[in-house]
This record gives C-alpha cells, sequence and structure tokens, in this order.
C-alpha cells in the first residue's frame, strides 16, 4: 500500500483537515474517498497541478484531489474542493498522467490521449476554449 502526502499553502484544502489558507509545513496524508481498499493500491506516478493533484495506480485508475472550479477533477462537477481524493471513473487502463496549472492529460495503454480541466487558450487540444469536467480522447484530424 502506497500513502501520498501532501505540504504547503492550502488554499482550496484538497483532501485535508486544516483550515483553507492555511499554510501546512509538515506532510499530512492524502484521504482516499471511502477509504475503499482499491484506493490503496500502489500508487506509481503523482502529477500535481496549481490547486489540485493526480495520482496513478500500477492498475491504470487515476484518482484527483484538490480543486475543481475549472473542472480540473475530472469527476464532472466544476466545485471549490474535493474533501477526499476520489477516482475518475472515465479514465482506465492509464499508463501516464500530466498536470497543467488547471487542466490534465492522460493516456491510455491503448494510446488514447485524454484531456480535462480548463480549455481557455486550446490548452485541451480539442479545438475548443471551453472547460471540461470530465476527461474526453483527442482526436487528430488529418
Amino acid at each position: 500500500m502506497t500513502e501520498i502526502f501532501y505540504f504547503g499553502k492550502q488554499s482550496s484544502a484538497p483532501a485535508i483537515k486544516p483550515r483553507p489558507g492555511s499554510e501546512q509545513h509538515l506532510p499530512m496524508k492524502v484521504v482516499f474517498e471511502n477509504d475503499h481498499e482499491e484506493a490503496h493500491r500502489d500508487v506509481i506516478q503523482v502529477a500535481a497541478g496549481y490547486d489540485h493533484c493526480l495520482a496513478l495506480t500500477s492498475s491504470g485508475e487515476v484518482w484527483a484531489f484538490g480543486q475543481g472550479l475549472l473542472g480540473q477533477l475530472g469527476n464532472g462537477q466544476k466545485q471549490m474542493k474535493s474533501v477526499a481524493a476520489h477516482k475518475i471513473t472515465k479514465l482506465c487502463d492509464v499508463e501516464s498522467i500530466y498536470a497543467g496549472a488547471y487542466h490534465n492529460f492522460a493516456l491510455t495503454a491503448q494510446g488514447k490521449l485524454y484531456s480535462w480541466g480548463e480549455g481557455r487558450h486550446g490548452r485541451l487540444g480539442n479545438g475548443f476554449e471551453f472547460d471540461n469536467d470530465i476527461p474526453s480522447q483527442l482526436f487528430v484530424k488529418d
């Protein structure tokens, strides 16, 4: 079982107990949604955005926590914060993750690329500039 810890400014209080806006100088353990056994599989990669984080497990699951006002938590909602890390159910068999400031990418074992979060300035690579709160597969036009 792998545990994830966080520290620093808690502007959005991701998966934590201290009050928002406080600074956490010592590492604190991230809480996983409903404390399900599958949430504690081996984490093989972590990606951090400005106010959110992603965790990739060895089974190809992606978990998100932190602030999601621009859809960067990938759960279909735009919310101030995630109280606990939750699994992004739209994604499976993921091999690699990337977190930008307010947007994310995930690459699957089949070579499919997904993006979600803030879409301003074409960040999501889907040809639009709107935010997307669920992962959407990207396609290359010939």
